[in-house]
């Protein structure tokens, strides 16, 4: 037989249908049979907290069934909470939260049985108040946090369906993550980022922000600034050009790179620690904002002259006529080397000059040491011998170092050896 329309307008078939055929191919009567195919239908899923949700509850049967609704087996008898029509086809959830992210069930009743289906209701809510929340653990040796420190953030969230998404920022750049967990539970979300820390991360505050489906806001926390602690990659000493004249105000100044907390200077001349004395002093430090939220210190000592005089060494008076007189002139250390020129009053001594030695000096300059052979006559009697130094960049008379002067007390025989003329001037 084919398939016939009934009065109601459905279109049923024979061997499927509860109708009963007397003879024409559609001139069907119903008799009555139990609830089938029910079903249920929901608005948008999943829904958000807050809002009402309206379940529709169909089913086919004879006579026309009738609709009980239960929550996981429990009936729902809060009317304030609940609402039902008359024939209980339709529940409406009033403003479902968290706590109603159940199986709803609705049962078909009528004389001949019931039927049974059942429906999850999903519910999406934001996580707890307050998140996301920011939390820092750096792995330190000290009591201080400081460059090459291992630096975790943890930044979680509580509850919240679906899970929120967490990610770190240095301003809009992300930064990388470490992990990114939720529990089984599906109750702590949490995203870690992890580095090891540099000069950067000094006065930063580093950025969580969190996401979620039911809400178009972007909540967020911050760690609490770095203060990283970390030393000057460099120093510089400047005010030195290539060469400096005795006499001059020679300032130097020491900076540093930038550094946390701020750098202190000391000065060193030929790994002695210079203090303030008559010819060096120390100035204030000047400490400035420098890179990486560091200090750039600065001092600024000037230079030391040499104090030194030349010297004139080998005489003890008194000497005796016809001995040989060997005088030492031994000049300061100087740079360029020293040269040494001797004089017999304001004559200058051409003669009977020794080799020139050199050897090192302070400041890493040079001493330059010659001798004076003089065949002493009773002529060298009261004359007065001294010897200068000098180099190329001091040639000046006012540059010239001289030294002590000697007055030659010369013991002699008799005058009457000595030519008639020479003993009259005597």
């Amino acid at each position: 037989m084919l398939p016939c329309t009934t009065i109601e307008g459905n279109t049923v078939d024979e061997h499927k249908s509860p109708y009963t055929d007397f003879g024409g191919s559609c001139n069907l009567h119903k008799y009555p049979y139990a609830p089938l195919n029910t079903d249920i239908s929901v608005g948008e899923l999943p829904t958000i907290e807050g809002n009402d949700v309206l379940l529709k509850c169909t089913a086919d049967g004879v006579p026309t069934p009738t609709y009980d609704w239960t929550q996981n087996g429990v009936e729902l008898s809060d009317r304030n909470k609940y609402q039902i029509n008359e024939d209980g086809s339709e529940l409406t959830i009033l403003s479902i939260t968290k706590h109603e992210r159940e199986y709803y069930n609705c049962t078909a009743t009528n004389e001949k049985g019931t039927d049974a289906t059942g429906v999850f209701i999903d519910v999406y809510y934001e996580p707890q108040t307050g998140w996301p929340l920011c939390e820092v653990h750096v792995e330190t040796n000290e009591n201080y946090i400081a460059e090459g420190d291992f630096a975790e953030l943890t930044c979680k969230a509580t509850g919240g369906n679906p899970p929120p998404h967490l990610e770190w920022y240095n301003n809009s750049e992300a930064l990388p993550e470490c992990t990114s967990t939720t529990d089984d539970n599906g109750d702590v979300t949490e995203t870690v980022s992890c580095w090891t820390l540099t000069p950067y991360d000094n006065g930063k505050m580093y950025e969580c922000k969190g996401k979620h489906d039911v809400t178009e806001e972007t909540p967020n926390c911050f760690n609490e600034e770095f203060d990283v602690k970390f030393a000057p990659l460099s120093v510089w000493l400047t005010g030195y050009t290539d060469t400096a004249r005795k006499g001059d105000r020679l300032e130097l100044s020491c900076v540093t790179d930038s550094s946390n907390p701020a750098s202190t200077i000391s000065w060193y001349k030929n790994d002695q620690l210079i203090t303030d004395d008559d010819h060096e002093e120390i100035q204030d430090e000047d400490v400035r904002d420098g890179s990486f939220h560091g200090n750039v210190t600065e001092g600024v000592p000037p230079s030391e002259p040499d104090g030194c005089t030349t010297s004139l060494t080998g005489y003890s008076a008194p000497v005796v006529e016809g001995d040989d007189l060997v005088l030492t002139c031994t000049s300061c250390s100087g740079n360029p080397t020293p040269i040494i020129e001797w004089f017999e009053d304001e004559h200058k001594i051409e003669t009977g000059l020794g080799d020139i030695s050199n050897s090192p000096g302070v400041y890493h300059g040079e001493i330059t040491v010659q001798d004076l052979t003089l065949h002493l006559t009773y002529q060298h009697h009261g004359q007065r011998v001294r010897c200068e130094s000098f180099n190329e960049e001091f040639r000046m008379e006012n540059d010239r170092v001289i030294s002590n002067e000697l007055i030659l007390d010369v013991h002699s025989d008799t005058y009457a050896e000595r030519p008639p003329s020479e003993s009259s001037n005597s």
